[in-house]
């Protein structure tokens, strides 16, 4: 038999009704939760996961059997072991984990609180926690527990702009500790993130796809194929972000022009002193400065994110017509545009320098190359180095 202590258990209520903790069968490790009303073994259930199942549906009958005959429910936890070894086949791979491992776990499940515990990994090598934003946005922390935990500190990742070195600590509280810490990183950032949740809620965001707060960056839609990438400062979040504008340089050129401390020897002016982040609005804001309507918001624009909302998402994030592919690894997105009306192909910049550079018709001069559409054969241009 296992020498595993079976089971390991904490209880959840005062009741002694229900509890948490693991099950050793063999080498297999399972996470359950038991629930035994009014202490009595004849009503106990288990639950588990999708392999724990598995294991039990051949023996339901005998199990349900010396539920039946069980006095107390000590009794049952032998015979449960007893039936499930029984027909148990070793598991290939890693020995099974020590049980110091499984009581350390069990300790800091506890002292975090299973409130906190989202998901727990069958292999018991990876723990998920949420925890609330004095805002109440929940956020969730990936804990990864190295094989010879707990002489071995975890690691984790928070949905956080940063993050931070786990201090000294009982190994008990490990878990509380990294909650706390993350928690206290969140509260940091309420106002940097409220402004991203203004700009969430009125602008069109091409990206991320979905809210994200541990980057501090929006790309918002201006109009098709073009689009402004927002970077908020944490120190001043209300402040002008800094900007990279994304499209085709026949529609960025006054744009960029308005960006310029005193704008263009085109008369455009310059608008970097209209930003005032004490009484407008942050898109009220940007639209000064940009000098443009910005778009609405897609939720607002087409009545929410179903089909309607993701058509038109599509219009902006066009693909590019060489490699068919919308971003590459770099984040770079079409922004090369052929000038022919009918055409209007939209490219990335590598992409098009690549794809002329092999054109034995193409010509250089200055840094930019002169060469042909791959789809309509006008004549366009691009240079070599990306702004």
């Amino acid at each position: 038999m296992s020498s595993h202590p079976f089971p390991l258990l904490a209880p959840v209520n005062r009741a002694g009704t229900e509890f948490r903790g693991f099950l050793t069968i063999k080498n297999e490790q399972f996470p359950v939760h038991i629930h035994v009303p009014d202490g009595n073994p004849s009503r106990l259930t288990i639950r588990s996961t999708e392999a724990f199942e598995v294991r039990l549906a051949p023996h339901r009958d005998r199990i349900k059997q010396r539920l039946s005959q069980c006095q107390t429910i000590d009794a049952f936890w032998h015979d449960l072991r007893d039936i499930l070894e029984e027909t148990a086949t070793p598991k290939d791979g890693p020995a099974a984990i020590e049980p110091v491992y499984l009581q350390m776990l069990l300790a800091n499940l506890e002292r975090v609180g299973w409130e906190a515990v989202e998901s727990i990994s069958s292999c018991l090598l990876r723990v998920t926690l949420r925890f609330s934003d004095p805002m109440g946005r929940v956020h969730a922390v990936h804990i990864q527990l190295p094989p010879d935990f707990p002489r071995s500190l975890p690691s984790f990742q928070a949905e956080l702009p940063e993050t931070f070195i786990l201090g000294e600590t009982e190994p008990e509280a490990w878990f509380q500790a990294i909650v706390h810490g993350c928690q206290a990183l969140a509260k940091r950032y309420q106002p940097v993130w409220a402004v991203l949740d203004e700009i969430d809620r009125d602008m069109w965001v091409l990206e991320p796809r979905t809210k994200r707060y541990a980057t501090l960056t929006r790309r918002v839609a201006l109009e098709q194929l073009c689009s402004v990438e927002l970077t908020l400062d944490p120190q001043n979040p209300r402040g002008r972000p800094a900007v990279r504008l994304y499209g085709p340089d026949t529609y960025l050129r006054g744009l960029r022009a308005r960006l310029r401390p005193g704008g263009s020897s085109d008369n455009v002016p310059g608008n970097l002193t209209r930003w005032d982040s004490g009484s407008r609005s942050f898109r009220s804001n940007l639209q000064s400065l940009l000098g443009v309507d910005l778009p609405a918001s897609i939720t607002t624009h087409a009545g929410g994110r179903g089909e309607a909302g993701a058509t038109e998402a599509a219009e902006f994030m066009v693909e590019c017509g060489i490699c068919y592919a919308y971003q590459l690894k770099d984040h770079e997105v079409p922004d090369q545009l052929c000038p022919n009306p009918k055409c209007h192909r939209p490219f990335h910049r590598q992409c098009l320098v690549d794809w002329l550079r092999a054109n034995p018709s193409t010509r250089q001069s200055l840094g930019i190359l002169f060469g042909e559409c791959p789809y309509c054969s006008e004549e366009i241009t691009t240079t070599m180095a990306a702004h």
